[in-house]
């Protein structure tokens, strides 16, 4: 019987297995968009940065009806914008859609987000992505009640094209990065998609 203390205990087992994602959980993502000014510039396609992510977006949700699955939640905020509705308190980021179920409603509102004028970049506005991805976080968990779990696979995806090389100072590098560690803690996979912008002359890619 005493070998049995060396045994995990039933209750910590559990709660991993409730924390960890396993191969036939969901999918759930919540896109994080840059409204700032340089995702406003052209890309090689003549659209916009931006309106490439509202693509991408929109593209996503057309997959995830098509296979059927009515569990899988997306949602989209942008970030760097003026037009902002303080999201859970932060400024600078905006929610278009919430984290949901997409349908035929999903898609046809994603479609008018995508239609319309972009955003107001913000004027005076270091780096918001700190407070989108707080916002990220607080969609997956005020999503528990329409079937977001735990155990399901959580993504934060993030569309720029500004790597922040000209930031005055690290702290809200740091903080982003700080931040990020809490999500990877929490088993939140974030991902980047770099949407490339031509360098500037006389510099090199």
């Amino acid at each position: 019987m005493g070998d049995r203390i060396w045994e995990a205990d039933p209750d910590e087992v559990h709660e991993e297995k409730a924390e960890k994602p396993v191969n036939h959980a969901y999918d759930h993502v919540v896109f994080l968009v840059d409204a700032r000014a340089p995702m406003q510039a052209r890309s090689a396609t003549g659209q916009s940065y931006f309106a490439c992510a509202l693509e991408a977006f929109v593209a996503t949700l057309k997959r995830r009806v098509l296979q059927g699955n009515h569990r899988d939640h997306v949602g989209l905020f942008v970030f760097g914008t003026a037009d902002d509705n303080e999201s859970d308190g932060f400024d600078n980021v905006k929610k278009l859609l919430p984290l949901k179920v997409p349908g035929k409603d999903t898609i046809l509102a994603a479609r008018r987000v995508a239609a319309a004028p972009a955003p107001e970049p913000a004027t005076e506005c270091e780096c918001p992505l700190y407070g989108a991805l707080e916002c990220a976080m607080q969609a997956f968990r005020d999503a528990k009640t329409t079937g977001v779990k735990k155990s399901d696979n959580r993504h934060i995806w993030i569309f720029t094209n500004d790597d922040e090389r000209t930031l005055p100072d690290g702290h809200e590098r740091k903080r982003c990065i700080d931040y990020a560690v809490t999500l990877a803690e929490s088993y939140v996979v974030l991902e980047l998609w770099p949407l490339r912008r031509p360098s500037p002359p006389g510099t090199t890619a």
